[in-house]
Parts: C-alpha cells; structure tokens; sequence
C-alpha cells in the first residue's frame, strides 16, 4: 500500500471512494434512506475538487487503486472526510492513513482533532484514543442522521 498526498487526478477516484463507503458500506447501521440522503449522488468532480480543495488529504492506494482517503482541515484540526472502499474495511487502510494524519498534525502544532463521527467511524476513532463528546443528529433533506461529535487531544 502507498500512503501519499492527494492530487487533482485523483478527484474521481475519492469521490467514487466517498459514494460507495456511504451507499455501501455505511448500510446496516444507516438505512438506505439515509444513505441516499447522505450522498443522494456521486458527486462531480468540479464539486469534489473544490470541497477537497482546501483540505490535505492523504490517500492509500494500491495496484492503482485508491482504497480510502481522510482529509483534515490544517489550521483548525476538522478530520472532515474519512472513508475507506467497503471491502477494504477492517484491513488496516484506515489506520495507516490514520497514523499519517495525527503525526502531521503533531508536527504543525496542533493541538486537538475533531470530527463528527458516523456509525461506522465511532469505534475506529475510539481505538484510536478519541473522546465521544455528545451525541449530533444531522438533518439532510428532512432525514436525520445519527453522528457523534468526538476529539482527540494531541
């Protein structure tokens, strides 16, 4: 696996890693109404490029493929995007991501990450060493969803 800075042509490939994670991955613990409210389309490259665009993200790829990507907000220490492709779950994708995330951190000096954390990233950020700080309900389109807002001091 190569751990590596994200680049504009990797744009379709995060998006795509982003819609199968929510529409796929994320059934189970989500419904497939909110799956669908959550990522209702596959976002385009022109929206995605410009949502990452101010975030750094990291991704893991392997044979050319990107299996999962987290992307951090550098001044305020948002971990705003985490996803991994369904079938690479549970295969250390995240964690080696991970780990690049909260050592760039620590060398910039900041101080604490936070997120809003899903179902499925709860348990990933409490291994980790995260703290869950309240439960949040998300409203997209009428459909709420169930997150929790979490940190982690450094």
């Amino acid at each position: 696996m190569e751990l590596r800075n994200a680049t504009a042509d990797d744009v379709v490939a995060l998006a795509d890693v982003f819609f199968r994670a929510v529409r796929e991955g994320a059934l189970g613990p989500y419904s497939e109404t909110e799956c669908a409210a959550w990522a209702p389309i596959r976002p385009t490259p022109e929206y995605w490029g410009k949502r990452l665009d101010p975030l750094d993200t990291i991704v893991a790829e392997r044979d050319g493929i990107i299996e999962g990507f987290m992307a951090w907000n550098t001044d305020d220490g948002d971990l705003d995007l985490a996803f991994v492709l369904p079938e690479m779950r549970g295969k250390g994708v995240a964690n080696a991501i991970y780990a690049i995330v909260e050592n760039r951190a620590r060398s910039l000096g900041v101080t604490r990450l936070h997120a809003h954390a899903s179902h499925l990233a709860k348990p990933f950020f409490l291994r980790q060493g995260w703290d869950v700080l309240h439960e949040n309900q998300v409203d997209l389109s009428g459909v709420k969803l169930a997150n929790w807002v979490m940190e982690k001091s450094l």
